[in-house]
């Protein structure tokens, strides 16, 4: 590892930082503004949430769109292109006063910071990289990690000080006068072709098709419905999290507090997973990913202690961390690097729809079904997710087999 951080340290460092900034486009963020936009909209919780689905359901569908420049702009121009949209948003978000403005506020965030912007980083290792795909993605993740621990804070600063209007405005600037100028320095000498050298994997699986026909094959799909419960899942347990911390009778502050060790576990778990597909290939660990999260979900139900809270949370880092390392490099692994923008657009295209459907849907489970129930439910959930992701794969290596 020491001699991949000497010789890519600058891309390293860009990594990180593109890491960090995909926060601000993340519900865990975005929930934060909730209390001031319902004061300055005149709204409900229940429809801001309705809101907020509905535009990063709209945002999805563009995804493709933006996985189609991936592959065909180079990163320096993305980056400010994404930077320029964010900004506008935000600041779209500062000065609206009604509810299609803050519509297409939400739905221009979703699309550009939280999809397009981790899109670029993810894309760019798994095209760059070949056994170093886990490390460099590893790397990638101390800036998400970073940014969990930290955005919620700066956010909350900036709100305490500047107001709804300030703190949007300073999000957005963030992008601009941080984000691009750490872009266009860090990769002033980059080359994706320089790294092909070091393109020799442990293991492909590799189907060796165009495009059309990846996009006509069962397989794909089975895949993606399948990689879609960690996202799904912990927007509606984040954007609903009163609901949780009521029936189990903890503090705010410990749910707050427990983000730390969620971040702290995640990161630890992305390194470890990310050594593991460098070394056997990511298709064969990207189909235990749940299990952690299903742990979790038993930890919830069962146990009453208030220490519950963080060994639940470590868990959940645990899934997210498996997550970060394999999702990339199996697409990489199973596609190639002809138009893995593209087929990652359309993966992330389903997992931002069901994104959009989690917080109107968790709402209505959790108050009508109750919690414990619908925890039952996410186990459930979990273990088809699981079945369908192993078969998946089983199917893809069977074909190449073949």
């Amino acid at each position: 590892m020491k001699k991949v951080f000497i010789k890519h340290w600058e891309f390293i460092f860009f990594t990180i930082a593109l890491g960090f900034f995909s926060g601000f486009g993340q519900t865990y963020c975005l929930a934060l503004f909730n209390t001031s936009i319902s004061k300055v909209f005149n709204l409900s919780i229940s429809e801001i949430a309705s809101i907020y689905g509905f535009a990063t359901l709209a945002a999805s569908m563009f995804l493709p769109i933006s996985g189609s420049l991936i592959d065909k702009k180079s990163i320096k121009t993305l980056i400010l292109i994404v930077s320029i949209g964010v900004l506008l948003s935000f600041f779209s978000l500062s000065i609206s006063t009604s509810v299609v403005g803050l519509f297409l506020s939400y739905m221009f965030i979703r699309l550009l910071g939280q999809s397009t912007l981790p899109m670029i980083g993810d894309t760019a290792i798994s095209k760059s990289f070949g056994r170093n795909r886990g490390k460099i993605l590893g790397f990638k993740n101390i800036g998400k990690s970073l940014g969990e621990g930290t955005i919620s804070l700066l956010v909350l600063f900036f709100l305490a000080n500047w107001g709804f209007s300030g703190a949007t405005k300073a999000v957005g600037l963030s992008f601009i006068l941080i984000l691009v100028p750490i872009t266009f320095y860090f990769l002033r000498n980059f080359k994706a072709e320089i790294f092909y050298h070091e393109n020799v994997v442990v293991s492909e699986i590799r189907q060796n098709k165009t495009y059309k026909e990846v996009l006509k094959d069962y397989k794909l799909y089975m895949l993606l419905v399948g990689n879609v419960a960690l996202g799904f899942i912990l927007t509606g347990i984040f954007f609903h999290y009163n609901f949780l911390i009521n029936f189990k009778g903890w503090e705010e502050s410990l749910w707050a507090s427990s983000f730390v060790f969620y971040s702290l576990t995640q990161l630890i778990f992305t390194f470890l997973t990310g050594f593991l597909v460098d070394k056997f290939g990511s298709f064969r660990i990207f189909s235990y990913k749940y299990l952690p999260l299903i742990i979790a979900m038993f930890i919830f139900i069962t146990w009453d202690s208030t220490f519950s809270c963080i060994i639940m949370f470590c868990f959940i880092g645990m899934s997210v961390g498996m997550a970060n390392a394999t999702g990339g490099p199996l697409m990489a692994e199973l596609f190639g690097d002809e138009f893995l923008g593209r087929v990652s657009g359309v993966g992330a295209s389903i997992v931002v729809i069901s994104t959009a459907i989690a917080p109107s849907l968790f709402a209505y489970l959790y108050e009508f079904i109750g919690v414990e129930l619908t925890s039952w439910i996410i186990i459930a959930f979990l273990s088809f997710s699981t079945l369908l992701l192993f078969l998946s794969i089983h199917l893809y290596k069977k074909v190449e087999k073949a």
